[in-house]
């Protein structure tokens, strides 16, 4: 989806008045100002904008142009279009497609015909854009021409538009247009209809669409000549006979019959013709025969061009700076854009090519005569038209064949003609007569000189000037009689052309006296043209100008009278004193200009300034002596004009003054100054400090001027011969201050100017190159915007091109900078042309030591030459193609390797591109070399084969992947802790509960709780939180990966506290943070401030190691910086989004001043764009302030004196335009006065100059500028802003120490107690509620700051939090307990435990024993900690007598306070806990209390004589028995034999020693026969030895037994006994309730044991038999 560009309107409407004006001037300038912006505005726009542009003009011109008959806006639409269509090929190739329809559907509907033209130029225009210039497009325009061309078409627009359109159709598509007007003489005899048209300007367009049509076919001609050439010279070796080329005949008689015409037009019967008809045809027969003599003799048409031409162009206007340096820096065969979109239309090159025809010419010569005869015949025409186009014939005529002309009486007649037009009234004939004169007098000349043998009867022209000279002198008039000349044509109202010209030659005359005093008014151009051929006839003509120099050089100064005057003195015939007077005149009126004190008037007119411009350009023109410009010319330049108020005059001072100096450093002016001189070794030492002090003030000229068209000429003009002035300190000092420039042309001409004095001073010079090299491939690194990365791009190639031995150690980390951001921006063609060239420039110096990786920029180059809609890109790829091969020898192997390359080099030269282009393709071809062609084609195979290893056994290799650390229970983690306090164990349970919340995926609705939880905590460990960094970062950022868009601000927020928590911890993990705002940084205004206060917390954490990093996050701070593409400022926001701007950039502003001395190597890519922002007036005063604040805090960290130059020019601009900001811009001119020191002299003078203007006044400023003057004064702020900044970093060091001290917080112990003593109160059903709230007060209770945290944070949302706490937080509340509340909460924890029947609950208080115990030594421990500790400060304080009293105390209550703890053990049952543990499987507690208990009463045996009872052994048998630990099982029954402890059966079952336990059944069988216990333990010891029988026998027995049981009877009658009736069961079946049993149940549950063992004995025996 493109984004909508809102600059486009707004600027169209700014110049759409302007541009629909009726005036020309104003539609001009309108346009200029358009492209201007147009270019400035979209520079390398992409594909989006360029679409979306596309489609805002075209429904601008479907606007303007909905109503044919409005001109002025039609007009408007089609100058836009022109505009975009020169801005650059990307906006051609989309508005050709898009409006090339739109105009072809307008051209039918024109009303106007200069309308018309434009309309038919821009179509052509178009169709040559958007690639459709083909045979078949052109085929619907030149029927449609010819037809409307025809005698039957009535509206004179339309022949206008036909006729036009014919003629732009053989500019711009001349192939084309040949093979349709094929046949040609069909095609003249449809194009000869107009020519006598009605309507004058029609004629004339025909007469150009004549002159196009006969260059397309003269080219034709001379390919066919060349052809025949060939085959004639094949036939001289050969005996094959051709046949004669039947196209040259077609040619021959489409000349003829073009002639044949016009003299049919000239012969015109008149009887038979109106008058008016026959001045038509006639007019059309000259026009006709003009355009067949212009191609019949290229010698006078390049007379014309080279002497007249120049007289009557247009004043060029004024190139800016960027314009010179684009041309400065092209290749030698790139195509530079037009400086102006009118010269596309105008297109003056067009009418600029000259050619010649040796078929019209013959035509010509055969038929002179009658040629001449039927010209000569309307010299007496009265119509004006027709007297134009004759005296232009009459020239080209005496030039063809003068010595014919010679013969015949036409010199005479033609020179009376010409004399008659001189004295005409009206300008243009007075023009085109003195052209005629001046041309006749070369035609005279050059035929004597060519044909001195032939006879003449005619004298030559030049002999008699006497003549020619009067009619010349009365073009000058006197001044004194000007007024009255000019009152007698106010009265008797003359002819107005002349009354317009004596007004305007009065008005010249009086702005010119007041700097020049003049005689005579200038006359027009053309006089001074005529005068230029005069001097070019001969000596003979040459000596009568010396009558008129007294005229020239008393008529002011112009351009005409400079190129004639120079002309002159360049002319080898001219006389040597001639030249002299020339220059002497020349120079007085130079001294009077100069040295008027008008001249240095800050109020000049624009003529004023215009005279002083030329008499400065005079001074550079004209080859003047030395002696005679160096005492006084150069002083008053160096003193008056080179700070002259205007720029146009300063900079022409500048130019004029360097190239004065210039001259005078020749040998030859040093001979001719020194030879004249007493001493010449002195005189030549005082010229060269005088050079040098003018030098040194241009220099400072140019580093100090606000304009940078001024300090780019100064750069310009101070190039190689002043190298031994530029290669001294001070100057350097001066030229490193403009590579800062703001202008990035000024810095790239400063640049290359201090590479080349490298070699001259190369200690000043390289180490400061090599830090700005360092800054320069920073700034492709780390720049965000496309013009910094181009600017420094182009900045690199100059300083490789200029100073290769510093970069060349550098070659690789170049490379390495180059070669991804040109894979990178291969959709930004500025960029990557830039880019693409600097590689060309480093190819060029390294040669082959150049990188190999370099070869693979091929394919990108090749692209870069397939791209159609690019010329640019075409023409630097191709020459960095060749500066590749021709550099590194890569010769081949392009070809080999990309078979593709060799047909688009062969397609450059098979295409109509320029033929600079071509020659460098050729160029690049031979460097290649040849390679045979069906090696090429052979070795193109488009399938590659694909290698891979087979044996890679690591990509099936399988990893055990390591246990996750934080899945870790309380009690492993406690013993894992090792010596470890509990408040680290504390701290380290909470975070690990934390990570296990946020690893969970099942519930994101906790993963916030638990990331500012873990913030609280980590913010509370502050220094000491470095081992759990490693845990939670990772885990953070994946959570915050993985979330919504929603929760992202609160994750960043807290993600920015735990930055500033762990500190430099975070450094590991820094790369992972920028990812993550680089991932995020687009979304929106809040989160971006947040991902701001981000880098400044990594600036904060990191402190001095962010200087590593920062390059990292400078990207983020351009991209903030740098204005949207499609947005032209702030003002064109919406409220709300300029407020979210300005909050983003206030917020990077604050974090900038943050980053501190680490900002220093990188200052040169930020200052920019803050310096922008604190200039560009559509911000708000408040965010100007903040940047300019940034500035100035950023002052006391980074030295501003490197970058003095472009801040200085932005401040001043700043306090010339906003008044609000003059003195927070003259704090920081302070500032950096202050740091520089005697240095910032060079700009006091500028910034006075600007106070001065403004009216300001900074006391400090000027108490300290005055101090800097003060020869005696000793510059020590260095120093002090140096200790001013270390002893900040330590206020703030200090400031920033945090302490290390943990916080404990009381617990409410009444809420607790209240709670603890309800359970003896609650059910077993309601014991589980019960202990989860236990639990989660415990934690919110808790006094340790992490485990409070988590009680806060996640307790109330997540109740597994609370459980997988309990154990350490329980602790944490039991040690600040008193022992009375100790023994009541565990009254009521053993309550619950031997009432409560869920495994939960019973599991949660085991596990709460367990780490109970396990705490004891880390308590102990921590008790010991804290006695020793106030034991110490009892020592410290060693002055009370009370001191020995206190320690007993406290040793006292250490004591009790063990003695308690030893208590506290044994308040829970070891029994019941053992119980418990085995009721829910958890063997090994049970086995470890029962162990516990077993060991008690062995100690208590040993004292009381008591021994263990045999229910503890028979539980420790049990319980290894379950724990598969039959060796402890069996130590357990040696125990009891050893310990005469009644055995029983059922442990040596347990044992599997089923013999013994048989045994032990039989004896206790034969004391108790009735026991159905012992039955039952005999069939299982029978069941596991196999004795099938015996156990078949016993279970038939006993099964018997069981069948004589009813249902309800005593427990007396029953006839066996069982401890199955002894135990309370919860089942029925077993109570023994009033003595009464339920004997069906007892019965049921007897023979379910028998069964199995009876069913089996059974099988058994049967199967044994």
């Amino acid at each position: 989806m493109s984004t909508v560009d809102t600059r486009l309107p707004a600027l169209l409407e700014q110049f759409t008045s302007d541009l629909q004006s009726p005036n020309e001037d104003t539609r001009r300038r309108a346009t200029d100002e358009l492209y201007e912006r147009i270019l400035a505005q979209y520079v390398d726009p992409p594909p989006d904008v360029v679409a979306n542009v596309a489609e805002t003009v075209q429904e601008f011109v479907r606007k303007k142009m909905g109503n044919p008959n409005d001109v002025n806006e039609n007009r408007a639409a089609l100058l836009v279009i022109l505009c975009f269509i020169c801005a650059g090929q990307n906006f051609y190739t989309e508005l050709s497609n898009k409006l090339e329809p739109t105009l072809r559907g307008y051209k039918q509907m024109s009303v106007d015909a200069n309308l018309c033209e434009l309309v038919v130029k821009l179509t052509c225009i178009l169709v040559k854009g958007c690639g459709r210039m083909s045979i078949d497009q052109f085929s619907h325009d030149v029927p449609k021409a010819i037809e409307r061309i025809s005698r039957d078409e009535k509206h004179e627009t339309r022949r206008y538009s036909g006729i036009t359109i014919l003629r732009e159709i053989a500019l711009v598509a001349p192939t084309r247009y040949y093979h349709l007007i094929t046949p040609v003489h069909q095609y003249f005899e449809q194009l000869f209809g107009i020519m006598v048209d009605s309507k004058q300007y029609i004629r004339e367009a025909f007469a150009e669409t004549m002159h196009a049509t006969l260059i397309v076919l003269i080219d034709r001609e001379r390919e066919e000549q060349k052809n025949n050439d060939l085959k004639t010279a094949k036939d001289l070796t050969g005996t094959i006979a051709h046949p004669i080329n039947t196209e040259s005949n077609a040619f021959f008689e489409a000349y003829n019959m073009a002639y044949t015409e016009a003299m049919k037009c000239l012969t015109v019967d008149t009887t038979k013709n109106r008058n008016a008809q026959k001045d038509d045809r006639v007019h059309g027969g000259l026009l006709l025969l003009n355009e067949l003599l212009r191609v019949s003799d290229v010698k006078f048409e390049n007379i014309c061009q080279e002497l007249i031409y120049p007289y009557s162009a247009a004043k060029p206007k004024p190139i800016s700076y960027k314009d010179v340096h684009r041309a400065r820096v092209a290749l030698t065969f790139e195509r530079s854009g037009p400086l102006s979109p009118m010269d596309i239309i105008d297109n003056p090159e067009q009418s600029q090519i000259q050619v010649q025809s040796s078929l019209i010419r013959s035509v010509m010569l055969e038929n002179f005569v009658n040629i001449c005869n039927q010209a000569f015949q309307y010299r007496q025409q009265p119509k004006q038209m027709i007297a134009n186009v004759l005296i232009r014939i009459l020239p080209r005529l005496a030039s063809l064949n003068y010595s014919v002309f010679s013969h015949q009486p036409y010199v005479d007649a033609t020179m009376n003609f010409i004399y008659e037009r001189i004295s005409s009234r009206e300008l243009k004939e007075r023009q085109l007569a003195f052209h005629a004169l001046g041309l006749m007098i070369l035609a005279d000349k050059s035929s004597r000189v060519n044909e001195t043998g032939l006879p003449t009867t005619s004298k030559p022209l030049t002999k008699d000037m006497s003549k020619i000279l009067e009619y010349l002198k009365q073009t000058f008039t006197p001044i004194s009689s000007t007024a009255t000349s000019l009152a007698s044509t106010h009265s008797h109202r003359r002819n107005n052309s002349i009354q317009s010209v004596t007004v305007s030659l009065q008005q010249q005359t009086s702005s010119i006296n007041n700097l020049l005093p003049c005689r005579y008014t200038a006359p027009d151009s053309s006089v001074f043209a005529c005068i230029t051929m005069i001097g070019e006839a001969g000596p003979d003509a040459s000596k009568c100008l010396d009558t008129l120099l007294d005229y020239l050089l008393h008529c002011g100064l112009n351009h005409s009278l400079l190129f004639c005057l120079n002309k002159l003195c360049l002319n080898p015939l001219m006389h040597t004193e001639t030249k002299r007077k020339i220059h002497q005149g020349l120079l007085e009126n130079l001294r009077s200009v100069l040295c008027n004190p008008l001249a240095y008037n800050t109020n000049l007119s624009n003529e004023q300034s215009d005279i002083i411009i030329i008499a400065l350009q005079t001074l550079r023109i004209f080859d003047f002596e030395a002696q005679a410009i160096e005492p006084y010319f150069i002083d008053i330049l160096n003193t008056r004009f080179i700070e002259h108020e205007i720029v146009r005059i300063r900079i022409e001072s500048i130019i004029t003054i360097t190239f004065l100096l210039r001259k005078l450093l020749s040998p030859t002016s040093q001979t001719i100054l020194s030879s004249n001189a007493v001493s010449s070794l002195t005189a030549a030492n005082k010229l060269r400090i005088k050079i040098g002090h003018i030098t040194h003030r241009i220099l400072t000229i140019g580093v100090t001027d606000l304009d940078p068209d001024v300090r780019y000429n100064v750069f310009l003009t101070l190039q190689e011969d002043f190298k031994q002035f530029l290669a001294k300190s001070e100057a350097l000092e001066l030229l490193f201050f403009s590579v800062h420039d703001e202008c990035h042309e000024i810095r790239e001409l400063a640049l290359s100017l201090i590479g080349r004095l490298s070699n001259i001073n190369p200690a000043y010079v390289l180490p400061p190159l090599r830090h700005l090299l360092l800054q320069l491939l920073t700034e492709l690194e780390i720049g965000c915007a496309l013009s910094g990365k181009e600017q420094a791009s182009r900045l690199l190639g100059q300083l490789i091109a200029n100073t290769p031995r510093i970069v060349r150690p550098y070659m690789q980390s170049i490379t390495q900078a180059l070669l991804p951001l040109i894979k990178q921006h291969e959709q930004h063609s500025n960029v990557l042309i830039a880019l693409v060239r600097t590689v060309g420039e480093q190819a060029q110096v390294c040669g082959i030591d150049l990188d190999q990786r370099v070869h693979d920029l091929f394919p990108v180059l090749i692209n870069m030459m397939q791209d159609t809609s690019n010329y640019r890109k075409r023409e630097v790829a191709l020459w960095t193609v060749g500066q590749i091969v021709e550099s590194c020898c890569y010769v081949i192997e392009p070809l080999q390797k990309y078979p593709i390359l060799l047909d688009v080099l062969l397609q450059f030269l098979k295409s109509p591109e320029e033929t600079p282009f071509r020659r460098e393709t050729i160029r690049v071809l031979g460097f290649l070399g040849a390679i045979d062609p069906y090696h090429v084609r052979s070795s193109n195979d488009p399938l590659r084969s694909l290698s891979f290893d087979v044996n890679d056994i690591a990509s099936t290799h399988r990893v055990r992947a390591q246990p996750d650390p934080i899945e870790i229970s309380s009690n492993e983690l406690l013993v894992a802790s090792g010596a470890q306090s509990l408040t680290d164990f504390y701290t380290s349970m909470a975070i690990y509960v934390c990570l296990r919340v946020l690893k969970d995926p099942n519930s994101p609705q906790l993963h916030l709780k638990a990331v500012q939880a873990i913030s609280i905590i980590l913010q509370w460990l502050g220094s000491s939180c470095t081992q759990y960094v490693s845990l939670v970062l990772p885990r953070l950022l994946s959570v915050v990966r993985s979330t919504d868009d929603r929760n992202l601000v609160p994750y960043f927020r807290q993600i920015n506290i735990i930055i500033i928590s762990i500190k430099g911890s975070i450094i590991q993990y820094v790369n992972d943070v920028v990812q993550l705002i680089r991932d995020y940084w687009d979304t929106h205004t809040d989160l971006q401030i947040l991902l701001i206060q981000t880098i400044e917390s990594l600036a904060a954490a990191l402190d001095s190691e962010f200087r590593h990093y920062i390059h990292l996050l400078l990207p983020f701070v351009m991209k903030t910086f740098r204005i949207d593409s499609n947005i032209s400022g702030v003002n064109n926001l919406t409220a709300n989004q300029s407020q979210d701007r300005q909050l983003i950039l206030s917020q990077m502003f604050s974090t900038l001043n943050k980053f501190g001395k680490t900002l220093k190597p990188h200052f040169n890519v930020v200052l920019p764009s803050i310096l922008d922002i604190a200039s560009i007036n559509t911000y708000p005063i408040k965010l100007q302030k903040e940047a300019l604040d940034t500035i100035e805090q950023l002052a006391d960290k980074v030295f501003l004196s490197d970058y003095v130059s472009a801040i200085l020019q932005i401040l001043l601009r700043i306090i010339r335009k906003t008044s609000s900001l003059q003195m927070k811009c003259l704090d920081i001119i302070l500032i950096i006065a202050q740091q520089m020191g005697k240095h910032f002299l060079v700009f006091s003078s500028l910034v006075s100059k600007t106070m001065e203007d403004m009216k300001l006044q900074h006391s400090k400023y000027e108490l300290y500028i005055s101090k800097l003057k003060d020869s005696s004064f000793v510059d020590v702020q260095t120093e002090t802003i140096a200790n001013s900044n270390q002893l900040s970093t330590q206020s703030s060091s200090d400031t920033s120490r945090r302490h290390d001290e943990k916080v404990l917080y009381t617990i409410r112990t009444d809420q607790l107690r209240l709670h603890w003593t309800q359970a003896m109160q609650r059910k077993a059903k309601d014991l589980p509620m019960w202990l989860n709230k236990f639990q989660q007060l415990v934690l919110e209770q808790s006094p340790v700051y992490p485990l409070r945290a988590m009680g806060t944070c996640l307790a109330q949302v997540s109740p597994s939090i609370p459980r997988d706490l309990f154990n350490a937080s329980f602790i944490s509340c039991w040690s600040e307990l008193n022992s009375h509340d100790r023994q009541s909460l565990t009254n009521a924890l053993t309550y619950v435990l031997s009432e409560s029947d869920k495994p939960d609950v019973i599991q949660t208080i085991l596990n709460l024993a367990e780490f109970r115990n396990q705490c004891d030594l880390k308590l102990k421990l921590e008790r010991q900690q804290k006695t020793n500790k106030r034991s110490e400060d009892l020592n410290l304080n060693d002055t009370n007598d009370d001191i020995p009293s206190d320690r007993d105390k406290i040793k006292k209550k250490d004591q009790n306070q063990d003695i308690d703890d030893d208590l506290e053990r044994s308040l829970i049952n070891i029994n019941l806990l053992s119980e418990k543990a085995f009721s829910v499987r958890a063997y090994a507690k049970a086995l470890r209390y029962k162990e516990e208990e077993f060991q008690r009463q062995h100690d208590a045996a040993s004292t009381t004589q008591q021994s263990v009872t045999s229910d503890i052994v028979e539980s420790l048998i049990s319980i290894n028995h379950e724990l598969q630990q039959s060796e402890a099982a069996y130590g357990a029954l040696q125990y009891a034999k050893q310990h005469n402890i009644k055995i029983k059966g059922l442990w040596y079952e347990k044992l599997n020693q089923w013999e013994r336990a048989l045994r032990n059944y039989d004896f206790w069988k034969t004391n108790d026969a009735s026991n159905m216990d012992i039955h039952l333990g005999r069939m299982r010891c029978m069941q596991a030895l196999g004795s099938w029988s015996e156990l078949r026998e016993l279970a038939t027995q006993i099964w018997d037994i069981t069948e004589t049981l009813r249902d309800e009877q005593p427990v007396s009658l029953l006839p066996f006994s069982t401890s199955l009736i002894d135990k309370n069961s919860s089942s029925t079946v077993f109570n023994s309730h009033h003595g009464m049993v339920n004997g069906r149940e007892l019965k049921k549950y007897l023979q379910q044991k028998i069964a199995p063992m009876a069913t089996r004995a059974a099988w058994s025996f049967i199967n044994s038999i």
